[in-house]
């Protein structure tokens, strides 16, 4: 609801002023040639209609359950990270130990490459490229390590109190 002449003030100023090139009482002719002014001026201020103040009371009285809101809220986006994150570090485990059976599978073609090699019947860069490819799965393993362990720390920084 709004409201409605909630506050009144009145002002009201007096002046009285004198303007003239003969000084008052002292010159002859001063009355004549001079000007005299007397101002009044009478002044009210008001609120007629305010439909923000009701606005301001229900903001005011809502606060409590925007406070409420926003705590709910916030353990819902905790919720949310903690178990993204929990989900992620699953999925870093099971890769580390893809990578890590891939590799020893790379590096058991990269041997036989080699023996092909020595016997004359590859070529040395398809013996290479294939301990590159080892060395490229080491690599992957260790971002997921990374991965990992980003998602370990902040799982712990999220749920573990504050000392």
């Amino acid at each position: 609801m709004a409201t409605f002449i909630r506050i009144l003030h009145i002002g009201l100023e007096f002046e009285l002023s004198y303007a003239g090139s003969r000084f008052p009482l002292a010159e002859k002719g001063w009355y004549t040639t001079n000007r005299e002014n007397l101002v009044l001026s009478f002044g009210l201020r008001t609120t007629i209609f305010d439909p923000g103040r009701t606005s301001q009371k229900k903001v005011r009285s809502s606060g409590l359950t925007e406070a409420g809101q926003n705590r709910k809220a916030g353990w819902t986006t905790l919720k949310k990270t903690v178990l993204q994150n929990l989900y992620i570090a699953r999925l870093s485990l099971e890769r580390i130990t893809w990578y890590r059976l891939k590799r020893e599978n790379q590096l058991l073609v990269a041997a036989q490459k080699q023996k092909e090699w020595a016997a004359g019947l590859g070529s040395e860069t398809v013996w290479l490229s294939a301990l590159i490819e080892a060395d490229n799965l080491l690599i992957e393993e260790y971002r997921e390590w990374s991965r990992l362990f980003t998602a370990w720390y902040l799982i712990r920084n999220l749920t573990e109190p504050n000392p």
